[in-house]
């Protein structure tokens, strides 16, 4: 993952970045917030793909891939207060991807402090324009996360064209 902060560390806030081939990870630790950032094909694994061009540049593949995400959490929030933020990011995905994972949400009650809060204003690019949110062992549609309370204002689209991807990225890193 481009941004992994899967060390329990705390205070980050990761704003205005352009991330190829993957999204976010955070585990454990707090105050963690993501905005206006950009990812790029979440979906694609280079090492996998390319394989001498990855020996080459010394990327290796995962010895277990996992799933394309944008965002990946694993971690209940003591309280609102300290709760990670996860808005208005833009990512974008070639084939099927579970735009987030919240191993830790909590799927019969969503907005009790098991996941990111504030999420929503995000915008999400895939081939068939479909998006998946894994909440705890559940998988939801973005209807069915918003009507939960979950990802609220966040919108679905199909995959940019080469223009538009540039102009995201470079109002990205305006």
């Amino acid at each position: 993952m481009p941004i992994d902060h899967d060390d329990g560390s705390s205070a980050w806030v990761d704003t205005r970045n352009v991330l190829l081939w993957g999204g976010t990870k955070n585990l454990m630790g707090h105050d963690k917030h993501s905005a206006r950032n950009v990812m790029v094909f979440v979906d694609f694994l280079p090492a996998a793909v390319a394989p001498r061009l990855a020996e080459r540049v010394g990327w290796s593949a995962p010895q277990e891939p996992k799933p394309p995400m944008c965002a990946g959490v694993v971690t209940p929030y003591p309280s609102a207060a300290t709760a990670d933020s996860w808005t208005n990011n833009s990512c974008i995905a070639a084939s099927a991807a579970s735009f987030l994972r919240l191993l830790s949400c909590n799927a019969s009650a969503p907005l009790d402090g098991s996941i990111p809060a504030p999420l929503g204003g995000n915008r999400y690019f895939s081939t068939n324009a479909s998006y998946e949110l894994r909440c705890g062992g559940a998988v939801w549609a973005l209807a069915d996360a918003q009507a939960r309370g979950v990802d609220v204002g966040s919108t679905l689209h199909a995959l940019p064209t080469t223009g538009e991807l540039l102009e995201m990225a470079r109002g990205a890193l305006a």
